[in-house]
C-alpha cells in the first residue's frame, strides 16, 4: 500500500521539491546544526538542533497541521545522523549516565485530534537509534490550551502555567524533548514541577533563537 501511494502521490523534499524524500540529502546539508545553548542556570545544557525558519518551520508545519505522520520516522533520523555528528560527547555522556527522555505529552484532546504525538513519536525513532530510554508515561498535560504557535510572546508562559502534571516516578536525569523551542515557555513550565535536583537537559528539532 505505501509502495502505491508513494507512486500515486510522491513524496518531495521540502527544500528543493525533488522526489523521493521530505527533506533530500543535499539540503539536510545545508541546514547547520546551532550548538549547544547554557543560558540556564537550570539545565545542564540545551539542543535545538536547527534554526526554526524556512524548510524546518515547513516541516514541523507538516507534521502537525497537516498530519504526516510518515514524514517522522524520516526526520527522526536525520535527528540522529546530526546529534551523532555534532553532539557526540553529549550523547555519550546521556548514554553513559543512563538520561531517560521525556517528550512533552499533548493534551488529550489534542493528540486525539492529530492521532498522535509528534514528539513522543519523534523522540521513540531517537531513542531507539541512540539506545536511550524513552518513558512518555511520567507526566501528563492535564490543561487544555491553544496552540503556543498562535499566541503572542507575552501570553505564552500564562498560557501554559500549570498545565503539567507529574503522575511517575522522575529519574534523577532526564531529557525533555519537544518539536520546537520557541519562547520556551512550554518546557519550563514543565521544568517547574520538577524534584529540584533533577539534572535536565532540552532537546528539541527546532529553535527559534
Amino acid at each position: 500500500m505505501g509502495i502505491i501511494i508513494d507512486w500515486v502521490f510522491p513524496k518531495k523534499c521540502l527544500g528543493c521539491d525533488v522526489n523521493g524524500n521530505y527533506l533530500c540529502s543535499k539540503c539536510q546539508k545545508e541546514i547547520k546544526s546551532l550548538g549547544v545553548s547554557y543560558d540556564d542556570k537550570r539545565l545542564e545544557g540545551r539542543i535545538g538542533l536547527f534554526k526554526y525558519d524556512g524548510i524546518t518551520r515547513e516541516i514541523i508545519r507538516m507534521i502537525k497541521f497537516d498530519f504526516v505522520g510518515d514524514a517522522i520516522k524520516e526526520i527522526g533520523n536525520w535527528m540522529v545522523a546530526a546529534l551523532k555528528k555534532d553532539y557526540p560527547n553529549v550523547v555519550a555522556t546521556w548514554r553513559k549516565e543512563k538520561y531517560v527522555m521525556i517528550p512533552v505529552p499533548l493534551h488529550w484532546r489534542r493528540e486525539n485530534w492529530r492521532g498522535f504525538n509528534q514528539s513522543a513519536e519523534l523522540a521513540k525513532v531517537i531513542g531507539d537509534k541512540l539506545k536511550i530510554e524513552v518513558n512518555k508515561d511520567l507526566m501528563i498535560r492535564k490543561k487544555y490550551t491553544k496552540s503556543q504557535a498562535l499566541r503572542q510572546r507575552g501570553q505564552k508562559s500564562s498560557n501554559v502555567e500549570g498545565a503539567f502534571k507529574i503522575i511517575g516516578k522522575i529519574p534523577k536525569k532526564i531529557i525533555i524533548f519537544d518539536d520546537v523551542w520557541t519562547s520556551g515557555a512550554t518546557i519550563k513550565s514543565m521544568i517547574k514541577i520538577l524534584p529540584e535536583k533533577t539534572k535536565v537537559w532540552v532537546l528539541t528539532l527546532c529553535s527559534g533563537r
